[in-house]
């Protein structure tokens, strides 16, 4: 499996799979369109770096529509650490930060963290680990 990490909706790409053989000859494959397919109401992670920090997290998410967005961070029992962001968005790339503390201001330990993000009934979460200097 092959994983391509900050595709966006509508975005295309070409992968091509060459191959040598043991006696030195290469073969060449044929380039294969992908088409990354737009989703309504679609929210998706583009980033969160770095990964791992002691420092701020830099979070950035594409969404489809307008809507109310909501970007908060659990601790690794699950328990809620801070909510990063809420409210309203338009459709295209939205930049957060975590400051690597919590709702009452303190630093975190250092762990796994999740950042989920959640636009309507649509979820999606990164895991963050957060070490301390």
């Amino acid at each position: 499996n092959f994983v391509q990490d900050g595709v966006r909706p509508n975005e295309e790409f070409y992968y091509r799979v060459d191959s040598i053989r043991t006696d030195g000859e290469l073969t060449t494959g044929t380039a294969v369109r992908i088409k990354v397919p737009a989703r309504p109401g679609g929210l998706s992670w583009m980033s969160a770096t770095p990964n791992p920090s002691a420092e701020t997290v830099r979070l950035e998410l594409e969404v489809s529509q307008t809507g109310l967005l909501e970007v908060r961070v659990f601790d690794p029992r699950g328990a809620l650490v801070q909510t990063v962001f809420q409210g309203e968005v338009v459709p295209g790339r939205t930049a957060l930060e975590w400051d690597g503390r919590n709702a009452s201001g303190r630093s975190v330990a250092g762990g796994i963290y999740v950042i989920e993000a959640a636009m309507g009934s649509e979820q999606t979460r990164r895991k963050i680990i957060r070490v301390r200097n």
